[in-house]
């Protein structure tokens, strides 16, 4: 699990906590599974084509399988998570990382190394976007009730 900060990230937390945690929520979701879309299709460019297994298995998800939570156990959870690699090929992490028999032959650390503050930056933006309307959709709701008191 890669943990990043970038420039904004207070304030737009900041923004997100005035909003409804539902909203909030799904806001981060939006922004992170694009990010994550995208990276995973870099992810599929930077592999060695030896079979198309673990091209396919590739992907972006909400949730981990049984393995990959074990691993993570004890890591820092969070209200929005979405996860971009290997979904259930094994040999995904014995490429990436290496065995005592075969050397690593990373594909994804050099994406995500080239590609982090594009992806960062991509978040920040979606998410700022999409709190400004949120927060305007909530003006406009909160004028439109205080109308109908005033009648």
């Amino acid at each position: 699990m890669i943990k990043c900060e970038f420039e904004g990230g207070r304030e737009l937390e900041a923004a997100l906590k005035n909003l409804k945690r539902a909203t909030a929520k799904n806001i981060a979701r939006k922004a992170l599974r694009r990010a994550a879309v995208m990276l995973a299709g870099r992810f599929k460019a930077g592999v060695r084509r030896v079979s198309g297994r673990l091209i396919e298995s590739i992907g972006v998800g909400g949730r981990l399988n049984k393995r990959q939570k074990r691993m993570a156990r004890g890591s820092a959870r969070s209200d929005v998570e979405i996860y971009a690699g290997v979904t259930d090929d094994p040999a995904g992490a014995m490429l990436e990382f290496g065995t005592s028999r075969q050397a690593a032959k990373p594909f994804m650390r050099p994406v995500w190394q080239n590609s982090q503050s594009e992806v960062l930056g991509m978040i920040r933006d979606d998410m700022s976007v999409a709190v400004e309307k949120a927060i305007a959709r909530d003006r406009r709701r909160a004028e439109r009730e205080a109308a109908k008191m005033g009648q």
